[in-house]
């Protein structure tokens, strides 16, 4: 059992909460609120599979991410706990807290959503493989993007978003990508 990268802050005897990220970040994200936590709760917080210090492992769902996450508890030792996640990790939450209720002891959801539509499934699809340089499946899901109803600006967007977390560089080749499949859409020279 590979477990998620994680780090431990607060006192060791507090009530336990588990800060998930978003997709593309690590568990730095939760660092501005960590010294208000740390004063009354044992907190954990982990990087996602492939990103901070979290190792690829092979899932395909939200549940399997959960998975992952309860993992993490056992390993721990924390039979119940609160949980607190942004965007995906709000999902993780989400899904813990229907598959577990009695572990859940509360949960606070940020930018998220118990489910995404196939809308938003594709911005952070777009994301994640600019993300990860991906750029010969990032023609194929811009195009499975227009079909899920983005519009070509829309689309545009999600690239420019794109630059803040993972960078100039590679936002700019994805614009390239983007632009090459748009025009063969649309049928006007690139």
């Amino acid at each position: 059992m590979t477990l998620l990268q994680h780090r431990l802050d607060g006192p060791e005897h507090g009530s336990p909460i588990i800060l998930g990220p978003s997709l593309g970040t690590s568990a730095r994200v939760w660092e501005p609120q960590l010294t208000a936590l740390a004063h009354r709760f044992r907190v954990v917080r982990f990087d996602l599979p492939g990103h901070g210090g979290s190792p690829v492992q092979d899932v395909s769902s939200v549940d399997d991410l959960a998975g992952l996450v309860l993992e993490l508890a056992d390993a721990l030792g924390l039979d119940a706990f609160h949980y607190a996640g942004i965007s995906l990790g709000g999902a993780i939450g989400a899904t813990l807290a229907a598959r577990r209720p009695g572990r859940v002891l509360s949960l606070a959801m940020v930018c998220s959503s118990a489910r995404f539509g196939r809308r938003t499934r594709s911005c952070v699809t777009l994301t994640a493989l600019v993300a990860h340089g991906h750029l010969d499946e990032l023609a194929l899901h811009v195009r499975a993007a227009l079909r899920n109803g983005l519009t070509p600006d829309e689309i545009g967007e999600v690239l420019l978003q794109s630059a803040i977390y993972c960078g100039v560089p590679a936002a700019n080749a994805a614009f390239g990508v983007a632009q090459c499949v748009l025009s063969e859409v649309s049928g006007e020279p690139a």
